[in-house]
């Protein structure tokens, strides 16, 4: 990959499930540390991290609002938007 996304911070939404949990296991994959948002189902968000931690290492952090994020990582680098249906 020509851009490195080892150590960096990736913001995550609807990744806690479905493809926004594919997305955050391949960045994970690529040495990455994230936060994945989540609208209502915070148990289904903590086993997703839970389990992309055990499998990759680094850093994840579960949010439900973004300003949360500024207390937890300092830059972010990568932000990936799914979309959602309504």
């Amino acid at each position: 990959m020509p851009y490195s996304l080892q150590n960096r911070n990736v913001l995550i939404t609807g990744g806690s499930r479905g493809l926004g949990a594919l997305v955050a296991e391949k960045f994970a994959a690529e040495g990455s540390h994230l936060a994945i948002n989540y609208v209502a189902n915070a148990e289904r968000a903590e086993l997703t991290a839970r389990k992309i931690e055990r499998q990759f290492g680094g850093k994840v952090v579960v949010i439900q609002g973004v300003r949360s994020l500024a207390t937890d990582f300092g830059y972010v680098h990568v932000v990936h938007v799914m979309g959602w249906d309504g």
